[in-house]
């Protein structure tokens, strides 16, 4: 087990620079997983409890999504290499519910529900960029669709507008 370090604090408004009452969140990952740099964190907007994490994946391994619901107290195991975490024994994923075995590049959560989010990927496999999760983490859904060009996916956003919920990705 390799321990990773995350730190958590207010900013100061009245400079940029200074951060107050900064913190260490000690975070175990799995065996593996220690020489793995995360790729994102993602705290909801709704609940700003609710964080994610995620890593890219090793040369033989899947991404995996780690969340925490008391703002980085604790932390569990949503989605680790195609498997589902919560239940015992660990559950495997169907197929269509995994999430591929690239590059995790980004992931954001929903601004008005916070078991929602959206995960992209780097890389240059087709139609393997854009992937939705309705449950925390747990199970992923392929939305990709014909219209994005074969580029790494970098970067996403989400918002809304009038009541319509916009994703916006980048390819690079």
């Amino acid at each position: 087990m390799g321990n990773l370090d995350l730190f958590k604090g207010t900013i100061n408004s009245n400079t940029a620079i200074s951060c107050n009452n900064v913190t260490t969140i000690g975070f175990t990952s799995p065996i593996g997983w220690s020489n793995q740099p995360l790729s994102t964190i993602a705290i909801a907007p709704s609940n700003p409890n609710v964080i994610y994490i995620s890593k890219r994946n090793g040369l033989s391994t899947g991404p995996a999504v780690y969340r925490s619901d008391d703002a980085g107290t604790t932390w569990l195991p949503v989605y680790v290499e195609s498997t589902v975490y919560g239940s015992t024994p660990p559950t495997p994923l169907a197929p269509n519910q995994q999430l591929p075995a690239l590059s995790l590049n980004r992931l954001v959560v929903d601004p008005a529900n916070p078991q929602r989010l959206w995960a992209v990927f780097s890389g240059y496999t087709y139609n393997q960029k854009v992937y939705e999760s309705a449950d925390g983490g747990a199970t992923w859904r392929n939305i990709t669709g014909g219209g994005l060009p074969n580029l790494p996916v970098n970067a996403i956003a989400a918002f809304e507008d009038g009541g319509l919920l916009h994703l916006v990705v980048a390819p690079t």
